[in-house]
């Protein structure tokens, strides 16, 4: 019996064991990189890919440094006791028709605070009073803390006594009212032809000065000008 001989099966061809391993490994990575999150981020990202918050900083390093003035003012307030309206009425005490044109807050030469209070009478002539800033007591001033009293100065001061309508711790008020704080000076001078009380001012957490001038006639405030 005669048989028709089958056609030969044609198999694919065999393919090395080293590149199946290399297919195996290849598709594993693939797999593992699809699967893990990505340990590289984005500089100001975080790992979820959302901004990462800046760094708040602290208010010592917002706060602005103090100079020697203001070390200086907040060593002499920190001693002080006594404020600038205390001081003028303590000084005024025995003099009763002498009128406030500078006050000023300041140390004596053994570093003790002392307001040094001018008063002038109705003819422009002048003293000066201390005043213990720690304790309130009224002595008279040293030479050097005299005011001068030529006849210029007398006619000066009498000018500007005529004209001022507020005192000098109305002054003070006013110019606290507008820049909070502490009133370490207040003297009446001229300005542009008017009377004027310029007035100090000590920030309470800067410890910087403002100088302040306020009207002597109706104690309005016309300027502010901060130490740098």
């Amino acid at each position: 019996m005669n048989r028709t001989p089958r056609s030969p099966h044609h198999r694919p061809p065999r393919v090395p064991a080293a590149a199946l391993l290399a297919l195996v490994v290849l598709g594993a990575a693939g797999c593992s990189d699809r699967n893990e999150p990505e340990t590289g981020t984005t500089p100001g990202t975080s790992q979820s890919g959302t901004p990462s918050p800046s760094p708040t900083p602290s208010d010592e390093e917002t706060a602005t440094p103090m100079d020697d003035d203001a070390r200086e003012n907040q060593a002499l307030l920190a001693a002080t006791t006594v404020s600038l309206a205390e001081a003028v009425k303590a000084a005024g005490e025995d003099e009763p028709d002498g009128h406030p044109v500078a006050v000023e807050l300041g140390r004596t030469a053994r570093k003790a605070p002392h307001w040094t209070v001018t008063l002038a009478g109705k003819d422009g002539s002048a003293l000066a009073r201390r005043v213990d800033a720690a304790s309130g007591e009224v002595s008279d001033s040293p030479r050097d803390d005299r005011p001068d009293d030529e006849r210029d100065d007398r006619e000066e001061r009498k000018a500007l006594l005529e004209e001022a309508e507020t005192d000098a711790t109305e002054a003070a008020e006013a110019a606290t009212d507008r820049r909070p704080g502490t009133a370490t000076k207040a003297e009446l001078e001229e300005s542009d032809g008017t009377a004027v009380w310029r007035v100090d001012v000590v920030d309470q957490e800067s410890f910087r000065t403002t100088a302040v001038d306020v009207d002597a006639g109706d104690g309005r405030v016309l300027r502010e000008d901060t130490a740098d």
